[in-house]
């Protein structure tokens, strides 16, 4: 029986992985493919929906869910989305740290500020008032 050099280790440590996994593994399946336009279309409506904020006030998606906006609720206002919220769709987008620590850091004397990652746009601001907005769209 031949066994790939790739899955020699995992043969060492279980040859369970090796029957059900990795030698059933066709070459073509391990080269990443890019999303195409309606993937990444499903991932803001994936993450607003995995977030549970369908119908949540302060956040919209348009109706092709190419852009999502979430706007907290500030202490002046009488409704918006919490701050939970934004870090749930950050995370079910797996936005980097480092981009959700910029947004963290954002001040009120900061001007909007904005980053890009995997075809997405992330625009954001800070207002004493109004607390935090952010606005994510598909590149």
């Amino acid at each position: 029986m031949f066994i790939p050099a790739r899955c020699t280790a995992l043969a060492l440590t279980a040859a369970a992985t090796i029957l059900t996994g990795c030698a059933a593994t066709p070459e073509r399946d391990l080269i990443p493919v890019p999303p195409t336009r309606t993937e990444a279309a499903a991932g803001l409506k994936g993450a607003a929906a995995r977030c549970g904020l369908d119908g949540t006030e302060g956040v919209q998606l348009d109706a092709a869910g190419t852009s999502l906006t979430i706007d907290t609720k500030g202490p002046d206002e009488a409704s918006g989305a919490s701050t939970a919220d934004v870090k749930c769709v950050l995370d079910a987008l797996e936005v980097p740290s480092g981009i959700q620590s910029k947004m963290t850091l954002t001040t009120s004397t900061a001007e909007s500020r904005e980053a890009a990652w995997e075809g997405r746009n992330y625009s954001w601001s800070y207002d004493p008032s109004s607390w935090f907005r952010l606005t994510v769209t598909q590149g």
